[in-house]
């Protein structure tokens, strides 16, 4: 299984939705186990020239990761519908 996060919806220019992920521990049930996979790159994010055209057009402005991440959690990012959306969108 893969799930995607904000981040590669806007470097997808909003080709991949990023799916809200919820995990409620019943008391009683065996133990859930996942893991966490991560990556990071230093400088701008911007989407790939060959995802915008005339039918697509850019809906995301270059943007700096750590510096969403910021806005999630310090900055009430988490109270948007589409936090991305509302960070850099165009």
């Amino acid at each position: 299984m893969f799930i995607a996060g904000y981040a590669l919806v806007a470097w997808t220019n909003g080709k991949i939705r990023a799916c809200e992920h919820r995990v409620i521990a019943k008391e009683g049930k065996p133990a859930r186990y996942s893991i966490g996979l991560f990556s990071f790159v230093n400088g701008l994010m911007h989407v790939p020239e060959e995802l915008v055209n005339d039918e697509w057009p850019l809906q995301y402005k270059p943007f700096d990761r750590f510096s969403f991440l910021r806005f999630y959690f310090m900055e009430g990012g988490t109270e948007f519908a589409c936090p991305i959306k509302s960070y850099c969108g165009v």
